[in-house]
């Protein structure tokens, strides 16, 4: 991980986990499976033109919640908000939009966001295990678009998806 003015952190558990922050990190799980990604996102200052972007898992595949197909197993929108434990008066945010827009591709979910006040934000979405393997997981990037010296990166990982 690499932290210069901001910090990612990316943790997966299951979807159907309401537990917060005490869900169980998965390292594995089984074809078919789907499984919550939690990307934490904490900013020493205020960023502009924000750019977030999380490859999947070569056996995974994003879940968009929109379409009439998933919408039954799935109640997760891709969505960023507060972190749980983040110091901020609410009635600031509940008129203001965090982010413009959220791409579910087919090798990456990736997050644009104008303006980021300063803060600790959990960006999360969803994604099946579809294809059988042990992978290892490229790092979560977020940047700044035009300010390039301004970015962070997640650990990279193994994650296993079985039979």
């Amino acid at each position: 991980a690499l932290d210069r003015g901001i910090a990612v952190t990316r943790r997966y558990v299951a979807a159907n986990c309401t537990d917060g922050p005490r869900c169980p990190t998965l390292t594995s799980v089984k074809t078919g499976d789907i499984v919550r990604v939690e990307l934490s996102i904490v900013a020493n200052r205020d960023l502009y033109y924000l750019q977030l972007e999380d490859p999947l898992p070569a056996g995974g595949e994003a879940i968009d919640p929109t379409l009439a197909t998933t919408a039954l197993t799935v109640d997760v929108d891709p969505r960023l908000r507060l972190a749980p434990d983040a110091a901020t008066p609410y009635f600031f945010w509940w008129w203001w939009r965090w982010y413009d827009r959220v791409e579910l591709r087919d090798e990456k979910v990736a997050l644009f966001a104008e303006y980021l006040p300063r803060g600790a934000y959990l960006f999360s979405y969803t994604f099946r295990a579809v294809q059988p393997g042990e992978y290892r997981v490229i790092p979560a990037i977020a940047q700044e678009s035009f300010f390039p010296e301004v970015f962070g990166r997640s650990d990279g990982q193994l994650f296993t998806i079985a039979r």
